[in-house]
């Protein structure tokens, strides 16, 4: 088990771009991406929702966590040839970020319509190839 920490959570993107809420079964498209830095021991995960009824876009959100990984854990990713994030590492902290960014959708959503718009449980693993695919340098 990776010992981490969350450091930072920030929404890089949120707008509601419907007047009102349709009424009728929505789509979410679902993004995730990870970035890393060696020097401040950090992985970075983003997770991207968009909201569509047909053809248009409800609404966008975009959240990032990072998480500052413990020293000794981060000295088990480093390699000869850079570093290596196990792809169970990147899983853990995406059910996280997702995690976060429901309740990050409630908070902005508080007192709409669009309130009762949720990410529902998602399969990570199935979203993700495999570290070297998705893992980014800062």
């Amino acid at each position: 088990m990776v010992r981490f920490n969350m450091s930072r959570i920030a929404v890089s993107q949120f707008a509601i771009l419907s007047e009102n809420l349709p009424q009728g079964e929505m789509n979410m498209l679902t993004e995730i991406s990870f970035q890393y830095s060696s020097e401040s021991r950090q992985i970075a995960c983003e997770a991207g929702f968009r909201f569509t009824y047909e053809d248009e876009t409800i609404l966008v959100l975009k959240v990032q966590c990072e998480f500052r990984i413990h020293e000794s854990d981060w000295a088990g990713f480093v390699r000869k040839d850079g570093v290596g994030i196990p792809k169970s590492v990147l899983e853990i902290l995406a059910v996280h970020t997702i995690g976060t960014s429901r309740g990050v959708l409630f908070c902005k959503t508080e007192g709409t319509a669009f309130n009762s718009l949720m990410i529902p449980p998602l399969n990570v693993a199935r979203m993700m190839e495999d570290e070297a695919a998705v893992v980014k340098s800062k």
